[in-house]
């Protein structure tokens, strides 16, 4: 797991020249500002304390509007039994994209391997974690978009980044689909159920991928899923899970429009590197002689290009960690959501079960009535056990994502602050070159500049 360092909010004036020659991890990684996983993992800390504090006023608001199953609070989460990183060496060949996986076990002995998957490895694995035999209330962590192969998807991806009339074709980000891939194993570890499983194990532990298998969806599956929307209409018996339904509905659409919004920021910086890209690039071609005033506009047009290019690195610098950042967080949420949406449905199905057992009890005749009485008890028992794994799990979800929400904003802020730094530091250094450039007189341009 890629473990975050933290980082003071800089306090640096504007004036002070700043280092140019800064990595990544200076932008993506702060050194004293506590990390999401921090905040969620330090069961003792105050944040933890405070949640649980909210946990016990929301548990005492609900009162006798909750079912009667016990809700206990919610485990401290999981510490992982591994550490994954996705390093540098990608490999590509036509369609398929191998990606070095390195993997550290964190009990001891402790000891370090690499192993080599693909994208369908990990369509492969949510597949298995999803069809295991667990509780119908467990929110399973999103999987992230797949990454571009072949060169229509490329182009796709071009004009949709930098305009339906762009003629740039973007290469490959690995570095952001890795990025996406390495936060997703990170929150199977972390997660109380999916951390302990096997599958999961086998997937970091064995030097071969397993073999994949075609998941075919049954014909029941189908039928159900032609259900979600009765689902969703149907009232619930806990008012927890109607009060959180309600919010689901308001708050998913909204977080969705966020998350795109912020995309189309990050999009339109893009656009506005490459013109000044195009911009710089023309101011460098030079028309005519390099002699009299011709040669001097040339030197002129040389100067101020190197300013352009400058400024546009900033830009991408701003960019890069914009989306790397609140961007990423503000696209996982939104899977999020939609991952409790679904599991919020699971339940539902529970319940209706459940209520149609009840009936069914009620007007059984006598000699059938064992079997309608443990059908009843079954459907209760699987109804009762996923409502409480769901209020868990729907805590922890609250809890992560406001503590990513809030690290992502931090992130984002301290970035841009240290991206404007290092822009205004060098577009400085161009500013002071354009000013000591000297015109000469007219009488002057045959003696040397």
């Amino acid at each position: 797991m890629m473990e975050a360092t933290t980082d003071p909010a800089i306090t640096t004036p504007l004036q002070k020249k700043v280092p140019r020659d800064i990595s990544d991890d200076d932008i993506f990684k702060p050194r004293n500002q506590p990390t999401a996983e921090a905040i969620i993992t330090d069961s003792g800390s105050e944040k933890m304390d405070r949640c649980k504090t909210e946990d016990v006023r929301e548990e005492t608001e609900e009162g006798a509007d909750s079912s009667d199953a016990s809700s206990p609070e919610p485990l401290s989460p999981l510490r992982p039994f591994y550490k994954v990183r996705f390093t540098d060496q990608v490999t590509k060949n036509g369609d398929i994209i191998n990606y070095q996986i390195e993997v550290t076990k964190t009990a001891a002995p402790q000891s370090s391997w690499v192993i080599g998957r693909q994208y369908e490895d990990l369509e492969y694995l949510e597949q298995c974690l999803a069809g295991g035999g667990r509780s119908a209330g467990v929110i399973a962590p999103p999987l992230p978009p797949p990454p571009a192969t072949d060169p229509l998807q490329a182009e796709l991806r071009s004009r949709r980044q930098l305009g339906a009339d762009s003629t740039v074709l973007l290469g490959d980000d690995w570095q952001r689909d890795c990025r996406l891939m390495e936060r997703y194993l990170n929150l199977l570890l972390r997660h109380e159920v999916y951390g302990r499983d096997a599958a999961l194990e086998a997937f970091l532990t064995r030097p071969e991928p397993p073999v994949r298998t075609l998941v075919r969806r049954s014909l029941l599956t189908r039928l159900t899923d032609g259900l979600s929307g009765s689902r969703a209409t149907h009232p619930d018996c806990d008012e927890f899970f109607q009060r959180e339904r309600v919010r689901l509905n308001e708050y998913q659409p909204l977080l969705q429009r966020a998350a795109e919004a912020f995309t189309a920021v990050v999009f339109a910086q893009q656009r506005l590197s490459n013109q000044i890209n195009h911009l710089a690039t023309a101011l460098n071609i030079g028309v005519g002689s390099n002699e009299g005033w011709n040669g001097l506009y040339h030197k002129l047009n040389t100067r101020f290009s190197g300013a352009l290019q400058e400024y546009k690195r900033g830009v991408d610098l701003s960019t890069t960690s914009a989306d790397g950042t609140l961007g990423q967080t503000l696209e996982l949420h939104a899977r999020y959501a939609q991952s409790e949406s679904d599991m919020l449905l699971r339940r539902t199905g529970l319940m209706i079960e459940y209520e149609t057992a009840n009936r069914g009890l009620e007007k059984t005749k006598a000699q059938r009535r064992p079997a309608a009485e443990e059908a009843k008890q079954r459907a209760e028992e699987v109804f009762e056990e996923c409502s409480d794994t769901a209020k868990s799990e729907i805590r922890t979800l609250h809890r992560l994502r406001s503590a990513e929400l809030l690290a992502g904003l931090g992130e984002l802020a301290r970035s841009q602050i240290h991206a404007a730094q290092i822009l205004q530091a060098e577009l400085s250094k161009h500013l002071s070159s354009i000013r000591q450039f000297v015109v000469p007189e007219p009488g002057q341009l045959g003696r040397p500049l």
